[in-house]
């Protein structure tokens, strides 16, 4: 077999932070939103490793990934996601926030830029939002201001133990635009096989 040489693109940039939240039982409606608020995304999956001997030689080693993480450090983020997110009790314009909090379970991604004009859509159907481990509001002074909020957030497998989904453009006929991905909620199997595109990639 002829060995095939490959020059990958490499990421230049992060861009929007999308999330999308499903109707409930509370009468909260569905809610998409677009946050062009991005600095930075960290994502830390948790690996359980067992190996497996046999025969006085290691037969297998077998992974698990538990308890995935994403950190977001944001300009800002707004309380129509925080809010929601946190499980505070709201109406209007007035918020609480109460020591046994509901926090709702949304879907949330982001996509990124590649040196080669391509792009990848990153798509994580099941979070939580955890709270700040610090909440500090300082006076302003004559220091240029570089705002900054960092929360993380909880990834949880689905059922069919998809904790995140990716979509490359580069191959890809017509590829999806990023709105439009996120859009289709691939949260299925059956939903990641059926993506625009999927059957002309390379």
């Amino acid at each position: 077999m002829a060995t095939t040489r490959i020059k990958p693109p490499y990421e230049l940039t992060v861009y929007d932070f999308f999330v999308h939240f499903d109707a409930d039982d509370n009468g909260n409606e569905a809610l998409d939103l677009q946050l062009p608020v991005v600095k930075s995304i960290g994502v830390k999956p948790s690996e359980q490793k067992q190996t497996i001997h046999a025969s006085g030689v290691v037969y297998d080693t077998v992974s698990t990934v538990t308890e995935p993480t994403l950190s977001l450090t944001s300009v800002a983020l707004p309380r129509e996601f925080t809010d929601r997110a946190d499980g505070a009790v709201k109406k209007g314009c007035a918020a609480a926030d109460v020591a046994q909090p509901i926090k709702q379970t949304f879907a949330c991604g982001y996509w990124c830029g590649n040196s080669d004009g391509s792009k990848t859509y990153y798509y994580h159907p099941q979070c939580k939002l955890s709270y700040s481990d610090d909440e500090t509001h300082q006076t302003r002074t004559n220091t240029p201001v570089d705002p900054s909020v960092g929360r993380t957030v909880d990834i949880m497998p689905t059922d069919e133990g998809i904790w995140r989904v990716r979509y490359y453009t580069d191959g890809v006929t017509k590829p999806l635009t990023p709105q439009e991905f996120f859009e289709k909620q691939p949260n299925t199997l059956e939903k990641v096989m059926a993506l625009d595109g999927a059957e002309s990639a390379k």
